[in-house]
């Protein structure tokens, strides 16, 4: 009787160290993804690819990071699920902006501001665009 409470507190005890491994494994490689918010988001969207928000979140991560075509790509993708998703319009209208493209800026900055006029940074931006195209015109007429 006492080598089988024996070998049962054993096997319990290899059993918990074996948990406590495993468990200390899972947890460094989530620590991984949470290392930077490139990788942070890119795990969200593989997880959850018909959210609209984690597409959002990983455009904004790119937007600050200066890197418009792949922030252009993931606000793309966020409309594809929500049409009516106002905050992406307006920064892919801030995207297309900094890279110089006016009128698809114009245009996402024009729905932005159709489906929330009361942002008003999206107003701030349309002005900035037609500022932009009105210095573009005075150029090429003179």
């Amino acid at each position: 009787m006492i080598e089988i409470a024996v070998m049962i507190k054993r096997t319990a005890l290899v059993m918990q160290i074996t948990l406590i491994g495993l468990l200390t494994l899972a947890s460094s490689a989530r620590n991984a993804v949470w290392q930077n918010d490139i990788r942070l988001w890119e795990d969200a969207v593989k997880k959850s690819p018909g959210r609209a928000g984690v597409h959002y979140n990983l455009g904004n991560v790119y937007l600050r990071k200066e890197n418009y075509r792949k922030a252009i790509d993931q606000y793309r993708r966020a409309l594809v699920i929500r049409p009516d998703f106002g905050e992406v319009h307006n920064n892919l209208g801030y995207a297309y902006l900094s890279l110089g493209e006016i009128d698809a800026a114009r245009g996402h900055f024009t729905t932005a501001l159709k489906l929330d006029p009361l942002f008003i940074s999206r107003e701030a931006y349309l002005v900035s665009v037609h500022k932009n195209i009105e210095s573009a015109n005075n150029a090429v007429k003179k």
